[in-house]
């Protein structure tokens, strides 16, 4: 009666602790589909704090595979984001121009 009765906390302990850590990262596992959303409303402050806090959730996980992939998926968007923006940097002055010069 003993044994099972501390199995079941063992087993209990065990949950708790697995339901911790899927708290703890379950941002993570979303954050693909939250900064695709982020990315589309163009809420770049949102994606920028994101992928901070995803930095950091990394160096706590270093050599986890699983994670690395989802890391990875998110770093080809911020690459495209930083890309849309500078594109958008360098051609903003232009497009200023012509519609200064369509108003006068």
């Amino acid at each position: 009666m003993f044994d099972r009765s501390d199995q079941l906390a063992r087993i209990k302990s065990a949950v708790a602790c697995l339901q911790r850590l899927e708290d703890r990262f379950q941002f993570f596992f979303n954050f693909p589909t939250a900064i695709r959303r982020q990315i589309e409303a163009r809420d770049f402050h949102s994606v920028a704090r994101d992928y901070t806090r995803a930095k950091q959730l990394m160096t706590q996980v270093q050599g986890q595979m699983i994670f690395q992939r989802v890391f990875d998926e998110v770093q080809v968007l911020v690459r495209n984001v930083r890309a849309t923006l500078c594109n958008e940097l360098t051609t903003a002055p232009l497009q200023l121009s012509a519609d200064l010069n369509a108003l006068l």
